[in-house]
C-alpha cells in the first residue's frame, strides 16, 4: 500500500513538472529554469528551501516577483543573485527602472544600498513556486 502511495506520489510529481515544462515552453518560448531559494526575505510567499520556476523576463510590472543580478560593493561575491518583488517603476530619463523589495524585509533594496534595477539585470520572472 505505501509503494503504490509513493508511486503515485512520484508519477503525478512528474506529470505536473511536464505540464509546467510545456507550458513554459508555449507561453515563454526556452529559457526557462528552477531555481533555488536560500533565505528567508521573501518569506512566507517564498521560504528557505522553495523552488521557483522561472520564466524569460517577459511583461514586467509592479508586483511581479523576478529574479536579478545585482554588483554591490557591500558583498564578498562580485555579482549575487536576489528573488524579490518589485514594488515601483521608475522611469528616468525614458529608460525604465525598478525598486525591489523583499515581502519580509522592512526597507526596499535600493534603502538598503541596492542600485535602482534594470531591465538588464533581470535574469527571469518567477511564474511557480514550489514549497517544500
Amino acid at each position: 500500500m505505501k509503494q503504490k502511495i509513493l508511486e503515485y506520489i512520484l508519477l503525478t510529481s512528474l506529470l505536473v513538472f511536464i505540464f509546467i515544462f510545456v507550458v513554459g515552453i508555449l507561453s515563454y518560448g526556452v529559457g526557462f529554469y528552477i531555481g533555488y531559494a536560500n533565505g528567508n526575505s521573501m518569506s512566507p510567499e517564498i521560504n528557505d528551501g522553495d523552488f521557483a520556476i522561472v520564466s524569460p523576463p517577459r511583461d514586467i510590472d509592479e508586483g511581479d516577483i523576478i529574479i536579478f543580478k545585482v554588483q554591490n560593493e557591500y558583498f564578498i561575491t562580485d555579482e549575487e543573485r536576489i528573488v524579490h518583488e518589485i514594488k515601483e517603476n521608475v522611469t528616468t530619463n525614458g529608460d525604465i527602472q525598478y525598486i525591489t523589495k523583499g515581502i519580509n524585509n522592512d526597507k526596499t533594496d535600493q534603502e538598503m544600498g541596492y542600485p535602482l534595477i534594470e531591465p538588464n539585470h533581470i535574469e527571469g520572472k518567477v511564474i511557480y513556486i514550489i514549497q517544500v
